[in-house]
Formats: structure tokens, C-alpha cells, sequence
């Protein structure tokens, strides 16, 4: 499977998922994932979002087996698409890049970086798995569907929280914060996700993934 495929998987189970959706409101509301407000991550084509939001309603509230069939479905494809990025960014990247990333992914796991009860709410993954994938990088579980994520918030954290620990940066990484902020922007490009917002009112937490 391409990514372009697997994408367009993603699209489809998303867009159906939508339609299976209540007129109204949950039986339980869920904060920021009223139908209304999946239907307009829908129109924006935030697929995954429309995924994440429907995911995040089930824990409250049962979903019919119709639309639960289709998150999961939706739910493959993203880890499709994920499984697919890392394999096209790892074949494209240069030694260097690939060890800067690993840099990266180190200092984000086991520096001084991010209190422990911030790392998860931040990464989307434990520190525990986040130093999993950085002791296997460059050469991942190419069965894992979150190494694109923990690459993502680790740049985009070292990069953008206010850890205040600037000064170990050169305890664990070797380019500076500016070669990896360049960095970042050629990995999110070679992986497919959208190009980062550098002006006007962009924040920490727009490149989250």
C-alpha cells in the first residue's frame, strides 16, 4: 500500500464516520466533540482529528457498531499512514539527519527536558516508549504506528515549551536549535504533514500531532 492510498482510506472510513453521526448531541456531551463540531473538522478535512474526537466520545458514551466499525477502520488507516511516512522519511533522510533525530529523541526522553507528569499530556506517548523508540533509531519496529508522533513532539517540544533547560542542550543534541528547527521542517515535509505556521499568532502547541 502507498501513502496516498492509505490516506484516502483514511478519508473514506473519516467522511463515513461523520454521517453516522447523532442530528444533535452525544446521550453523554463531550467537550469540543459535539456532532457539530466533528462535522466541521469533516468540512476542514482534519481526518484524523474527526477520528481522535469520535474515539474520545466512545469513552463516555457507547457508539452504535456501525460507526464503531468505521473508527476503527479509520484507525488503520492512520496507523497505515504513519507505518508508511516513517519507512519514506528514513529512506530519504541522510546519515546526518537521521542521527540528529536520534539526538532528539534521546534529549526528549531521557533529558532533563519535561517533568514526568507533563510527558505524556505533551507527547501523546509515555516516556517509557518514547525511550524505547529512541534506543531502537535509526532502526525502528517497523510494525509501530507511533514513531512519527514521538519525532513531531519531540521537536516541536525541545523546540517550542518553555523547559528552561537550554543550557543542556548540547548535552544531548549536536546542531543547534536553529539547524533543528530547519530540521524539523524537512522531516514534517518528507513525512506529508502540513507545512508549519511560522507567522502571525502559530503556537507551541499548533505542531502537536
Amino acid at each position: 500500500m502507498t501513502i496516498e492510498k492509505a490516506e484516502e482510506s483514511l478519508r473514506i472510513h473519516a467522511r463515513q464516520a461523520v454521517t453516522l453521526l447523532p442530528i444533535e448531541e452525544w446521550p453523554i456531551p463531550v467537550r469540543h466533540c459535539s456532532p457539530q463540531r466533528i462535522r466541521e473538522l469533516c468540512e476542514q478535512g482534519e481526518w484524523r482529528q474527526v477520528v481522535y474526537s469520535i474515539e474520545g466520545v466512545g469513552r463516555s458514551n457507547i457508539l452504535h457498531a456501525e460507526l464503531a466499525a468505521c473508527v476503527l477502520d479509520a484507525r488503520e488507516a492512520i496507523s497505515a499512514v504513519e507505518r508508511l511516512r516513517t519507512k519514506h522519511v528514513l529512506q530519504n533522510m541522510s546519515v546526518e539527519e537521521a542521527r540528529s533525530i536520534g539526538q532528539c529523541l534521546d534529549a526528549a526522553a531521557n533529558g532533563p527536558f519535561f517533568p514526568d507528569g507533563e510527558f505524556h499530556t505533551l507527547f501523546g506517548i509515555t516516556r517509557e516508549r518514547a525511550a524505547e523508540i529512541a534506543r531502537q533509531w535509526p532502526s525502528p519496529d517497523p510494525s509501530a504506528d507511533d514513531i512519527g508522533v514521538a519525532i513531531n513532539n519531540s521537536f516541536n517540544n525541545l523546540l517550542g515549551y518553555p523547559h528552561r533547560k537550554r543550557d543542556r542542550w548540547g548535552d544531548f543534541i549536536s546542531i543547534t536549535p536553529q539547524q533543528a528547527a530547519q530540521l524539523f521542517e524537512r522531516w514534517r515535509s518528507l513525512a506529508g504533514y502540513r507545512a508549519l505556521k511560522n507567522e502571525g499568532g502559530a503556537k507551541h502547541f499548533d505542531h502537536l500531532e
